[in-house]
């Protein structure tokens, strides 16, 4: 039975969190003998871990500083003698990449679930230490494309695996209908980020409330940071509190999704997207930008909407077509979306890919 070792900085409630959590509850239901590790103490997902009786390694305190970081990774990896390590985040797969000459008859997988059009010199700095990974993982196909075109040193080491959504936990539980008040309600789920653009959101919600559109949105997600204080004074100063409310990260989202009409993401850069796949896999109608993967997941006019993420106009002309969408053609875009999700996110076929790499 071979040791596998999850590795992530922490278990924050996030979507690549998530894909971990199931990753290893997959793996080890599968039969090989799984342990996840985080060097930070966020233990969001815990309660899935142990439902799935996966060894969870924790730390009693926050690291001091990066040395800590890469001395807690490094005991890990000493200690478990583990026959193949998956790094889910940038600052694990750093540490990972740095152990790995200590670990030589241990296989690498690094998971790369950024979209990076435009690469820094950090970034390229990482980019070749991934010389020392076995397998390299981008969860998109657009980052695929992107490495491989600036470094074909990557290129045999490459394999594409997309996001899964749990069907059994994500699927709609009554026919979907848009809500009967007129109002339209709609979700977006994602932290409060530069990267998820929530300054053009909310200056797109003030363009559409500015036309008498009537909507509200609930954007789950952590905003206990210097940008959600920002974005939380914008709300304000457009005047729009009463259309946008900044809630914190649920524990069961998929009731969230259950309350609302449309999922719409904003942001300017995505890899392959949790949060739509879920959407998606409820069959909610989709508004979003038109960046990376996202085009292969939403087709204008049939299951959703696609907009320029940078320009508040486009957006608020997205939201402004899904509200005037009349009932049949939302339902379409409903139906299309729970085949579309069956066609591409399955938890099978993802499990498959990642065995074949582990086998091989």
């Amino acid at each position: 039975m071979k040791k596998i070792l999850c590795f992530i900085d922490e278990l924050g409630p996030g979507g690549a969190e998530r894909q971990l959590v199931g990753l290893a509850s997959m793996l080890k239901n599968h039969g090989y003998d799984v342990s996840v590790y985080c060097y930070h103490p966020i233990y969001f997902y815990e309660p899935i871990l142990s439902e799935n009786e996966v060894s969870l390694i924790k730390e009693n305190s926050l690291p001091q500083n990066v040395f800590q970081k890469l001395w807690r990774s490094f005991r890990v990896l000493k200690n478990g003698g583990y026959d193949f390590i998956i790094s889910f985040s940038p600052g694990s797969s750093l540490a990972a990449l740095i152990c790995k000459p200590f670990f030589r008859k241990t296989k690498l997988l690094v998971s790369d679930r950024n979209m990076t059009p435009v690469i820094s010199l950090k970034q390229k700095v990482i980019f070749n230490l991934y010389r020392l990974a076995d397998y390299i993982v981008p969860n998109s196909y657009t980052q695929t494309k992107i490495l491989a075109k600036h470094y074909p040193f990557m290129q045999p080491k490459l394999r594409t695996i997309t996001n899964f959504v749990d069907f059994s936990k994500f699927q709609p539980s009554l026919p979907i209908c848009r809500s009967r008040n007129g109002i339209l309600n709609m979700i977006v789920v994602a932290r409060h980020a530069v990267d998820k653009n929530i300054s053009n959101f909310i200056k797109a919600v003030y363009i559409a409330k500015s036309r008498g559109l009537r909507f509200k949105v609930d954007w789950y997600g952590n905003y206990n940071n210097r940008i959600g204080e920002q974005n939380l004074g914008l709300i304000k100063e457009y005047a729009v509190d009463d259309i946008i409310r900044f809630l914190p990260p649920h524990n069961n989202i998929k009731e969230c999704y259950a309350k609302a009409d449309v999922m719409c993401l904003p942001s300017v850069r995505e890899g392959f997207s949790n949060v739509i796949g879920e959407a998606m896999c409820m069959g909610l109608p989709v508004i979003c930008g038109c960046i990376s993967d996202n085009v292969k997941m939403i087709e204008d006019g049939v299951n959703g909407y696609l907009f320029d993420p940078t320009s508040p106009d486009d957006i608020a002309e997205a939201i402004e077509k899904m509200i005037n969408t009349d009932d049949n053609l939302f339902k379409t875009f409903s139906n299309n979306n729970l085949k579309k999700a069956h066609e591409m996110l399955s938890a099978t076929s993802f499990l498959k890919k990642y065995v074949n790499i582990i086998e091989s």
